[in-house]
């Protein structure tokens, strides 16, 4: 069997699949119907890899005008709605100073609402200060709707994109006092939570330590919420975070009890072990893929196994990689947005570089050649870990070498059966989990305290583009056989993957990013050899934008070392990721108005300057509070702080409010005059006055606010005044971060990342 045409068939659709992901507009229909026409040109022609290209087109441009039709418009964003439908998803739980409830909901009906917005079916809800929903429950309720939105800045998670991938229509939150329960009425998506939630529950009250329980509810049902950020951390710090996330090693390692049980079958001398063996696969694999929720990586490992096994079974010659083109194709053709995400090119990666493995290596024993793999696997993971995660953990070959079998041997076929005991109602299902959850937090003792003991835990590298293309070149001279003789120049070729990144700005030019961090301020200052970071964003007990958001743009960015935080005032948006800030940062010198936040006081006339080249200097100078003893309202003690770069200035006020801007007019007067004004207080009715816009004369204003946030920041009237003193107004809620470049010619340039980045999915 020639597998040639359908391979390249398989090489065009993927190409033709990735490349309309990245497109900022997708076809309209006319153009589409041309290629109907087009494909059947090329089947009749047998240009299998056009006829894939054009397929491919076709069929993610269709797909994404579905996605979009169901996408609750912009103009709606904001408005409440009163829907009838039902919990899908398993309910994830956030205790803290707020507790909240997130998830999915199936819409049935629109009860009320703007008739031009009812196209969403498919909703994720956050409930906070409520803890009455449950998977499978049926409400009424009234919800406060958003389009689909994320953070949009460089480096980080990209959260529109999981929204997106996930067929998520609108996102919103729920007025908790309309919410009235309904008759339940299951499907299958809503069966398969309210199982998952019933082992959650009884796995919560059965174990008494707490990361342990959490741990299992992560391998149990796909739940990681409950894992603590010490936890991550040390886990981080040691390579093995992925095992305790469901994957497609999961899977796999579920789909190889059933091979296992099959190979039992056979020792008995009993006739269809093989085919046993291979059906048990696929029924042990199904059955993690449903506890965990068939949650993307698990369906695409369950693709690939389906594919595999319906080969495996027809007893015919097939070329190896046959099956794994047909899986290839059948996952994107499922999830066309798939190659965006880190998952898809660590899946069929690491199964195309195993299958090139045993192509290559076939004359050596099985156990030579398992361990081999084994082996393999765990460099690729060191590799890919630097491309997806900026570091690695110098100990995880070992750790994964020890772990990875563990967890293959014991752990994950444990978990299986007290799932199957939780759903089972057996009396058993409590001591099961008991007795894993004594065993699994020893570990986590030992994994806890080593991880303290680990004198440089986790290493921070940032590899470029260019390096990641260098190593996937490597890669193929590694594994492909007419590339033997260069092995040592491939080893050569990695070593830019470790080389530090360099500063993205530009020599002797500087850098001010406003940060998309939703309803916070968060500005980046940089140069190549200095930052100060001006406020934090937001937060909570369990949650800082910090950590989240902020860390991933300094690795992006470059940044190994934050010289200065300045923290405006105390409001939570502001200054919620100070205290981790300072702990990453030992050396960080902190300057705020609050002292719970700063070693030295922001007070007027302090001066922050940076030497730049050719004699240019940076100067950061504070305008207020006028004294460290000052006691105002917390957002009239915001630091006002004014950037001068060359003849160019830039105003960060903080929160501040009419007092304030009268009292700064009066002392500052025309000193005040800037290029570009962060809106104070994100652009609230109580700031941004005429008197303060006539005295500032900013040419552009940026607020820095959440999307279709429910302060209506920035305010129509603060708009209407900007528009009156010609001021171009920017939001990081519409544009994402916007980036000031200020060059030594003394040119200024303006970047909106969202729009520099536009995908039609956007």
């Amino acid at each position: 069997m020639d597998a040639t045409p359908f391979l390249r068939f398989a090489l065009a659709v993927v190409l033709a699949v990735f490349l309309t992901s990245l497109l900022p507009q997708l076809p309209d229909f006319a153009l589409l119907f041309a290629g109907f026409g087009f494909c059947l040109w090329a089947l009749m022609r047998r240009r299998w890899f056009v006829l894939g290209l054009v397929f491919g087109l076709l069929w993610a441009s269709i797909w994404g005008h579905m996605l979009l039709q169901q996408r609750l418009p912009e103009s709606c964003s904001g408005q409440w709605f009163e829907v009838e439908g039902q919990v899908s998803s398993l309910v994830r739980q956030y205790d803290g100073s707020l507790p909240a409830q997130h998830f999915r909901f199936d819409v049935t009906r629109f009860m009320q609402g703007d008739t031009r917005c009812l196209q969403p079916r498919q909703l994720w809800l956050s409930a906070y200060q409520q803890q009455g929903f449950s998977a499978g429950s049926r409400w009424r309720l009234q919800a406060r709707l958003k389009s689909p939105r994320g953070y949009n800045n460089p480096g980080g998670y990209n959260r529109l994109l999981w929204f997106a991938s996930r067929g998520i229509d609108a996102t919103g939150s729920v007025r908790v006092s309309s919410a009235v329960p309904l008759p339940p009425r299951l499907h299958f998506h809503s069966t398969v939570s309210v199982l998952r939630e019933h082992v959650r529950a009884t796995i919560l009250s059965s174990v008494v330590h707490s990361d342990a329980a959490a741990i299992l509810v992560a391998l149990g049902v796909g739940d990681n919420s409950l894992i603590r950020s010490q936890l991550s951390d040390a886990l981080r710090a040691l390579g093995i975070s992925h095992i305790v996330v469901i994957s497609g090693l999961h899977i796999a390692l579920a789909a190889g009890l059933g091979l296992f049980l099959g190979k039992l079958f056979a020792l008995l001398g009993l006739g269809g072990a093989r085919a046993m063996g291979l059906c048990l696969a696929l029924v042990f694999a199904t059955y993690y893929a449903l506890l965990a929720g068939l949650a993307l990586p698990c369906l695409r490992a369950l693709i690939m196994l389906y594919v595999a096994v319906w080969f495996l079974l027809r007893d015919a010659p097939t070329p190896l990689w046959l099956p794994f083109g047909v899986a290839l194709c059948a996952v994107l053709l499922w999830q066309p947005l798939s190659p965006l995400g880190a998952g898809f090119w660590l899946s069929f990666g690491a199964v195309a570089a195993l299958l090139a493995l045993a192509r290559r290596y076939r004359y050596l024993s099985a156990w030579r050649l398992a361990l081999l793999m084994q082996a393999f696997l765990a460099v690729l993971m060191s590799v890919l870990s630097l491309c997806f995660f900026d570091g690695l953990s110098p100990v995880m070959l070992l750790t994964n070498a020890v772990f990875v079998p563990l967890a293959s041997l014991f752990v994950v076929p444990a978990v299986l059966l007290a799932a199957l005991a939780s759903l089972a109602n057996s009396p058993l299902a409590p001591a099961l989990w008991r007795f894993l959850g004594d065993g699994l937090g020893a570990v986590i003792e030992l994994l806890s305290r080593t991880s303290q003991e680990l004198p440089n835990p986790w290493v921070e590298l940032s590899p470029g583009v260019i390096a990641l293309t260098v190593a996937v070149l490597a890669a193929a001279l590694l594994l492909l056989p007419p590339f033997r003789g260069l092995r040592g120049i491939a080893v050569v070729l990695l070593l830019p993957l470790v080389l530090p990144r360099g500063s993205n700005v530009p020599a002797g030019a500087v850098d001010i990013w406003v940060l998309d961090v939703g309803q916070g301020t968060a500005v980046l200052v940089h140069s190549a050899e200095h930052s100060l970071l001006y406020d934090t964003g937001g937060g909570s007990d369990t949650f800082t934008i910090a950590e989240s958001v902020l860390l991933p743009v300094l690795r992006r960015l470059g940044i190994k070392q934050l010289d200065t935080l300045v923290i405006s005032h105390a409001d939570n948006d502001h200054s919620a990721g100070a205290m981790w800030l300072k702990q990453r940062y030992p050396n960080l010198q902190s300057i705020s108005s609050d002292p719970r936040f700063g070693e030295t006081s922001c007070v007027a006339g302090m001066l922050i300057d940076w030497p730049l080249e050719a004699g240019r200097v940076l100067e950061a100078q504070f305008l207020a509070p006028f004294s460290a003893t000052e006691r105002r309202l917390s957002n009239d003690s915001s630091c006002v702080l004014q950037l001068r770069i060359g003849s160019h200035r830039v105003l960060l006020p903080g929160d501040i409010e009419a007092a304030r801007e009268r009292e700064l007019v009066r002392v500052y007067a025309a000193e005040l005059a800037v290029d570009v004004l962060l809106l104070a207080h994100h652009g609230s009715n109580t700031s941004s006055t005429h008197a303060w816009l006539k005295h500032v004369r900013p040419r552009l204003g940026i607020a820095s606010a959440g999307h279709a946030n429910r302060f209506s920041h920035p305010h129509p009237q603060v708009l209407e005044r900007l528009a009156q003193h010609g001021v171009t107004v920017l939001n990081t809620a519409h544009d994402g971060a916007i980036l000031l470049r200020f060059y030594p010619d003394d040119s200024m340039v303006i970047k909106r990342w969202r729009y520099a980045n536009w995908r039609y999915w956007y």
